[in-house]
């Protein structure tokens, strides 16, 4: 249990904001990373991969040290709820502290099979577990967006993400959190747009880490806005088709 112990409207406030941030990220990560080409920027979302990871594990299964929050500050005093590790997670954790968090001789050289993470399985792990947390933790204890986020189906997970997750405890703002949804829509913009215009809109899509102005910010956001509307509108019709 943390320490020291926090009141429900604070571990409410805590888990709207930074489980729901580990949580989205390490979705959006494990989708982001199979497609991806090597680079410097690839290089970047494994390591944002493996400590969103590490982090999750902590908080399902260990136990927390002095102020860390964990999984089990979220039940209720009568509710039992101790998981065991599945093999797949605790040698992920091992690899992150290892082959990230340390310069040790466990690091793998080159680019064999063994060095690439396996992103499906471990999203599978990482959301079986949230799900059965989220019906195990107390209703007067975390937030409501966080059981909606982990029952969404997997094609309406970007976009809901866009809408509901301000991504507050970055270090900087980046253009992802303005265009949280560009890549479920990408196949759709794709079909309705010439090649220059293409082009531009790949690169928005690859270069997270580039400085935009306020104006610029204000704009994309404006983009993005009537993306999402045009995506919902389309979802919409598309439940109510026979």
């Amino acid at each position: 249990m943390t320490n020291p112990a926090m009141t429900d409207q604070q571990l409410i406030d805590f888990s709207r904001e930074h489980l729901l941030q580990e949580l989205t990220m390490f979705w959006e990560l494990a989708e982001i990373l199979p497609v991806r080409e090597a680079s410097t920027e690839t290089s970047a979302f494994v390591e944002s991969y493996c400590v969103h990871l590490r982090s999750l594990i902590d908080f399902f299964y260990r136990e927390g040290i002095k102020d860390d929050v964990t999984a089990q500050d979220f039940l209720d005093a009568t509710t039992t709820w101790k998981p065991a590790e599945p093999a797949i997670l605790t040698t992920a954790h091992e690899r992150a502290n290892k082959e990230l968090s340390h310069l040790t001789q466990s690091r793998i050289s080159g680019r064999p099979p063994e060095k690439a993470w396996d992103t499906t399985a471990l999203l599978k792990e990482i959301g079986a577990i949230a799900q059965d947390f989220a019906t195990k933790a107390s209703a007067k204890k975390v937030h409501p967006k966080v059981g909606e986020f982990l029952k969404l189906p997997a094609n309406e997970v970007r976009i809901w993400i866009g809408d509901n997750v301000p991504r507050s405890n970055v270090a900087s703002q980046v253009v992802s959190s303005t265009f949280g949804s560009v890549s479920t829509l990408t196949p759709i913009i794709m079909q309705t747009i010439d090649e220059e215009d293409r082009k531009a809109f790949e690169e928005i899509g690859r270069n997270m880490f580039i400085e935009y102005t306020d104006q610029e910010r204000s704009e994309l956001a404006k983009i993005a806005a009537n993306l999402r509307r045009i995506s919902k509108t389309a979802q919409s019709r598309s439940r109510k088709a026979p």
